[in-house]
């Protein structure tokens, strides 16, 4: 069992940087930029709702890892959810904390890693990764992690990169996706140096582009046992006219799903936990 309490450890040489470039901090602290986040995470509450039938009328923890400012955190403890937002950034905990406090919101926001979790084993019932998996080079310690802290029949929303789309919002460059793994690296390395506006000033930028099946495959691995995916998601939230059509149509055919992979930016995947994790 992972200890949360107590005194902490003396910060080790190689600790994680905690700041962050002020012009990143500054840009998640627009009210523009918040409001449509909200918006973004309460469609996602919506549909998760759903797949968690027992959501209604019921208090579940909820943990929002590299939640930043808390954005889908909040859109959870307004439901009354007990909530946890751990970001490895200092300066968007604060932030955040200042902003739920400002609106008599109850979230407990903690700063650490996203692969060395500062909550206890099964303690979870929903656990949150939005935009986060591209980001932590050992992305398999993180979801070592999200499995840990999850309790049995819980879900896990995932949102990441999609390595077959040349669109992607994580650098400023023009199918970047699509770029050879040297040429990554060598942007990545600009974007630590004299790029950083690339990264929108991000302290950590992407690193990892994934697919669906990748991700499904590195879940299974973990004890997860059913999965949703974006069409579900859509069709969770009883979305009509065309966009339900497509989103049936896909549902239920993953030579579709397949091909419609180039033209989608991100990876999206909601997982349960199996209630019968062998040992």
């Amino acid at each position: 069992m992972k200890q949360v309490s107590g005194s902490q450890p003396e910060t080790p040489v190689n600790a994680p940087d905690h700041s962050n470039n002020p012009a990143f901090v500054v840009y998640y602290s627009q009210e523009d930029i918040a409001a449509r986040r909200k918006a973004h995470f309460t469609r996602i509450y919506d549909a998760l709702t759903v797949f968690r039938a027992d959501m209604p009328g019921q208090t579940l923890n909820v943990l929002d890892i590299g939640g930043g400012a808390g954005d889908a955190a909040m859109v959870w403890a307004r439901a009354g959810h007990r909530t946890v937002c751990v970001d490895i950034s200092s300066d968007l905990i604060a932030v955040g904390t200042s902003r739920s406090e400002e609106q008599n919101l109850d979230i407990d926001f903690r700063v650490g890693s996203a692969t060395d979790l500062p909550v206890d084993d099964e303690s979870c019932d929903v656990v949150l990764l939005p935009e986060l998996l591209e980001h932590v080079a050992d992305w398999q310690t993180c979801l070592d992690e999200v499995g840990r802290v999850l309790k049995p029949g819980g879900i896990t929303f995932l949102s990441t990169t999609n390595k077959w789309c040349p669109k992607q919002q994580e650098f400023r460059l023009p199918l970047y996706s699509w770029y050879p793994h040297a040429l990554k690296k060598y942007c990545v390395q600009r974007s630590l140096t004299d790029k950083p506006e690339w990264v929108n000033y991000a302290t950590y930028p992407a690193v990892n582009w994934f697919t669906m099946q990748g991700l499904r495959k590195a879940l299974e691995k973990r004890g997860f046992d059913q999965f949703w995916g974006r069409s579900d998601m859509v069709l969770a939230r009883g979305i009509s006219g065309w966009k339900g059509v497509v989103a049936r149509c896909v549902s239920t055919s993953p030579l579709i799903e397949g091909m419609m992979q180039p033209f989608i930016p991100s990876s999206l995947i909601v997982a349960r936990k199996s209630n019968s994790i062998l040992s």
